[in-house]
């Protein structure tokens, strides 16, 4: 039996053994039964990072707190399975909440009715193609298989080891390799190489987590159908240096700037905040050191805020995609690398957790939402505007005091003037209008109709509330929201001022009815 440590930061039980001959394998395993969401803390979040960690999206240490991190991760988790998870609910973005369909998935999993079973796959990428092994392929074989579930890694190329220059991977012999992100470190390198193996796209990996590369390998490179055992010995008698025992990516002490240490054994330390404090990590001359820093400006990503804001020598970002703080929608920030995402979150029915910059580090704040948190954003007030063009057309929502009357600038029925304003329909939604010609009694708006099939919508007001009159004939045409008169369109006929006095005394009508209902 043998012990492959998944990553430096992980408690001991996340330790996998397994057996290359096919005997019964002992793995972590957990049955997840309660819901979980962020600002909890406990032993099921101890195991849910767990579970993340092994699915290749939780890098952080194992600590039991529901915190950003685990959250994030836990959405990566979710739109990763989204068949399962999500698209049942009709969702296409994961929530970060860890409730029945999530537990589902992880537990089928890791949960463990699932561990007990005898396997000869002693590897589980987290992170594989979706193809099917093909027949009598195992995990040793020419075409490095991970035997997963029956999915199998697709075959590529990779430089089995780092350059003395840049050979366009991003790795330089000795200095820090890019985060791995995607692939499955092939059993030869997970379990007995003492190199890193750097792959395609600046992508490298050290026992299944990044680190410095090995010493200059002068070697052409190989591709994944090659034996381990050709690949060991290239890389035996291909060494010809050694790399350095400690690698400080900040050269030294410097709390502005983010940085880690790197030892030879690939372990890495990263600049933490803890609180105000920074603590710095840093290479004396009997290894990786550290030390506690007061930051009188606050800690944030793992460096000490400066008093004049973040630079660009700080390695360190910030950008808010709501463009600062706006709790009515739901955004996020890009905040540390620029690859850490924090999302704006309900932490109940009335907060939002509200993410920002400032000063060009990243922040938030708790905001209670006067009318509650949903869909993480605030609810809006149910207040409306409406296009000029149609009465009837509700868009987006706009806070607005609802003691608001009604205006119109024509004050009243008056055809042959544009009018327009705003007030309040039947709704109770604060809306805005304007008159508008039609060539049809109430459709096919226009800016301009003559003939027979020519017609006014005249909006008015009575009290708070908009009225609206359909069909009014502009005998001389209809021109930008308002009748033609005669002067205007030319001549007029004995038809037309038959048609001016039958439209007054409609308006007279009106006037009486209004009088009469006011005593």
């Amino acid at each position: 039996m043998k012990k492959y440590i998944l990553s430096s930061i992980v408690i001991l039980a996340v330790l996998t053994t397994f057996n290359v001959n096919g005997a019964e394998e002992t793995v972590w395993c957990h049955d997840f039964n309660d819901n979980l969401k962020i600002t909890m803390s406990g032993n099921e979040v101890s195991s849910l990072q767990t579970a993340l960690f092994q699915e290749g999206l939780y890098e952080e240490k194992i600590t039991g707190e529901f915190d950003q991190y685990t959250f994030n991760a836990l959405i990566k988790f979710q739109e990763k399975y989204m068949k399962e998870i999500l698209t049942p609910y009709r969702l296409t973005k994961g929530t970060g909440f860890f409730g029945k369909s999530t537990r589902a998935k992880i537990t089928k999993l890791y949960g463990c009715a699932l561990a007990t079973q005898s396997t000869s796959t002693p590897l589980s990428c987290a992170n594989y193609f979706d193809d099917i092994c093909p027949s009598g392929c195992t995990d040793n074989s020419d075409a490095d298989c991970c035997a997963s579930n029956g999915k199998y890694w697709l075959k590529t190329s990779w430089n089995y080891a780092c350059y003395d220059t840049n050979y366009g991977s991003g790795c330089i012999a000795g200095q820090m390799c890019s985060l791995v992100t995607d692939g499955c470190c092939p059993n030869w390198c997970f379990s007995d190489s003492d190199y890193d193996c750097c792959v395609q796209a600046g992508k490298c990996w050290a026992n299944s987590q990044c680190g410095i590369c090995p010493a200059p390998i002068k070697t052409a490179t190989t591709t994944l159908n090659s034996t381990s055992s050709i690949l060991k010995s290239s890389i035996a008698t291909t060494t010809n240096a050694t790399s350095s025992d400690c690698v400080d990516s900040d050269k030294g002490i410097d709390q502005y700037v983010y940085g880690k240490v790197v030892e030879k054994t690939y372990a890495s330390y990263y600049d933490t905040c803890e609180g105000n404090q920074l603590k710095e990590w840093y290479c004396s001359d009997s290894g990786k050191s550290y030390k506690y820093i007061d930051c009188p400006f606050g800690c944030v990503d793992g460096v000490c805020k400066k008093s004049t804001g973040n630079s660009t020598s700080t390695k360190v970002v910030c950008s808010d995609s709501d463009g600062g703080k706006d709790y009515y929608i739901a955004g996020k920030v890009g905040h540390g690398d620029g690859f850490l995402i924090n999302y704006d979150v309900c932490i109940d029915n009335n907060t939002i957790k509200e993410n920002c910059c400032g000063s060009g580090y990243y922040n938030y704040e708790f905001y209670t939402c006067p009318r509650g948190c949903q869909n993480n954003a605030c609810i809006k007030e149910n207040i409306y505007e409406t296009p000029t063009s149609s009465i009837s057309s509700i868009i987006s929502p706009k806070a607005i005091t609802s003691t608001i009357g009604c205006t119109d600038s024509d004050n009243g029925n008056n055809y042959y003037l544009k009018g327009s304003g705003s007030g309040w329909n039947t709704n109770n939604e604060l809306i805005k209008f304007s008159d508008t010609c039609y060539k049809d009694v109430s459709t096919n708006a226009t800016s301009s109709c003559s003939g027979s099939y020519c017609f006014l919508a005249e909006n008015y007001c009575e009290g708070k509330y908009v009225k609206t009159d359909l069909g009014i004939k502009c005998p001389n045409g209809c021109k930008e929201g308002g009748c033609l008169s005669a002067t205007a369109s030319g001549a007029q006929s004995m038809q037309d001022m038959q048609n001016q006095l039958a439209n007054l005394f409609v308006m007279i009508s009106q006037l009486l009815q209004k009088i009469n209902s006011a005593k």
